[in-house]
């Protein structure tokens, strides 16, 4: 992916948070489902990637970049519980 530059579009740069924000609450719901939990890693890391892109662009409200960059691991840690049996629904 490549670097969002600062004098990109507002609009542009907080798409990128946002997506990270829901692609990290995808990941964790994801990632306690059993059949699911295999899946989650993929929009974890997307999720990574692009909360990263969003903090790094210095957005005035980059919460939605960080939480997704902190729910990113969180899933990723639920997947592999899940996945070897630590967590049962």
């Amino acid at each position: 992916m490549s670097e969002i530059p600062a004098d990109a579009p507002a609009e542009r740069r907080i798409r990128v948070a946002l997506s990270a924000l829901v692609l990290g609450i995808l990941a964790v719901v994801l990632s306690v489902i059993p059949g699911a939990a295999f899946v989650a890693v993929l929009p974890a890391v997307i999720g990574a990637f692009m909360g990263v892109h969003g903090v790094r662009s210095r957005l005035e409200d980059r919460w939605q970049s960080v939480a997704g960059l902190v729910l990113a691991p969180v899933a990723i840690i639920l997947s592999l519980a899940t996945i070897f049996g630590l967590i049962r629904l």
